[in-house]
């Protein structure tokens, strides 16, 4: 695979990697633990701007009585030690706490890794996910396209509020 993306990248193609994920992993902290262990290996392997992204999104409804925190704790990934103390709960998953702890420290300490929320029956969700891949892999910052400072500076900062992201990426995935 890298010899096809170094091919591709001398065609001069932008390239982005989009792993998708299924929400309905965050319902178990060993499970979620273990997804973001496949995110890291995928962000490793692939050596392109990456982008991981919880699938199914519309389905955390059926989830939410089964996750222990709120959706943007997923989504962010800051502070696991509350997801660990989770695990200690589980007798089968004692013997793999410092493997976990290990774990779940190199994705803090870095920050390598979050997710964006994506529902296909929502074109609000699917162009939200479509621009925040166009940003990593910098198609909006590309000469010879038509481009206003305003649309650029947008791109690049973010231009939006956290009450914002909040009501547009979490809100409309819990009750």
């Amino acid at each position: 695979m890298a010899r096809v993306f170094q091919r591709l990248e001398r065609e001069r193609y932008s390239l982005v990697t989009v792993n998708l994920i299924d929400s309905h992993y965050c319902s178990e902290p060993a499970k979620f633990i273990a997804t973001l262990l496949m995110a890291l290996n995928t962000m490793m392997r692939m050596s392109l701007p990456h982008v991981n992204v919880l699938s199914k999104a519309d389905l955390l409804r059926k989830h939410e009585s089964k996750l222990h925190f709120n959706v943007d704790y997923y989504t962010d990934v800051l502070d696991l030690k509350y997801l660990l103390e989770k695990l200690d709960d589980d007798p089968t998953m004692r013997k793999y706490q410092k493997l976990n702890e290990a774990i779940c420290s190199m994705v803090e300490d870095y920050a390598l890794v979050s997710f964006q929320l994506l529902d296909a029956f929502s074109t609000d969700s699917m162009l939200r996910l479509r621009n925040h891949i166009d940003k990593a892999n910098g198609y909006v910052y590309k000469a010879g396209e038509e481009q206003t400072v305003n649309s650029l500076l947008a791109c690049a900062v973010g231009a939006e509020s956290e009450a914002v992201r909040q009501q547009n990426d979490v809100q409309p995935y819990v009750e």
